[in-house]
């Protein structure tokens, strides 16, 4: 009776650290993305230039920034203020955050030439959903990866190496064949790697099916 009751105890302290963790990965998470969010929407000014002309008086350009961390990437997408008396912006809206547009001015320019914009940043969908599903996974990184990593630590590096090896090999050859031009960013890589060692541990450590499921899982990111 003492036993049973032991591992009742020990399961609910296990839940209660579980849960604590959880949270505090939750609102790290989440207290992140509201930061990055408000960092973002701080209007700051960059530059238009790459000017090269379409038609009269209009130039296909894009916008550079003053700035080395407030600028489009793979979290944010830029978004100029498209208000400006001396000149017109069309920004590529289909991509979404393009840093892409056509300026419409009365005035020759060249290449080099730098007109300065104002701009706000905001997070990138994709970004919102990794987070979401890190969210929704954690439990099984928690539960499986974790407690395994000093056991499996060889594969865990196995798989780091042939899963970043094989998102930069596939993309390489299939341009150079002309097949497919593939885009990914790092995020891509990194879930995927987090995808591929669940399964390694749910596939009970087998592993040529979790090599399967590899192949699998990167032709789904890529």
């Amino acid at each position: 009776m003492t036993a049973l009751f032991d591992k009742f105890k020990s399961s609910v302290l296990q839940k209660k650290k579980f849960f604590l963790v959880y949270l505090i990965v939750i609102l790290a998470v989440v207290s992140s993305l509201i930061s990055l969010s408000i960092l973002g929407s701080i209007e700051r000014t960059g530059y238009l230039t790459g000017f090269n002309k379409i038609l009269d008086n209009y130039y296909a350009c894009r916008i550079n920034y003053y700035s080395s961390i407030f600028r489009n990437s793979d979290i944010y997408g830029v978004y100029p203020n498209l208000e400006n008396d001396n000149f017109k912006y069309i920004s590529d809206d289909y991509i979404g955050g393009s840093p892409f547009g056509t300026i419409i001015i009365n005035k020759n320019l060249n290449y080099d030439e730098k007109i300065n914009i104002k701009y706000k940043l905001k997070l990138k969908k994709n970004i919102i959903f990794l987070s979401v599903i890190f969210l929704l996974i954690f439990p099984i990184i928690y539960l499986y990866i974790i407690p395994n990593i000093i056991k499996n630590y060889k594969f865990y590096i196995l798989f780091l190496l042939t899963n970043t090896a094989v998102y930069f090999i596939i993309p390489n050859i299939l341009v150079k064949f002309n097949i497919l031009k593939i885009k990914y960013n790092y995020a891509d890589v990194l879930l995927s790697y987090i995808f591929l060692m669940i399964a390694f541990n749910l596939l009970n450590k087998k592993l040529l099916y979790t090599l399967l499921f590899e192949i699998i899982n990167i032709f789904s990111f890529l």
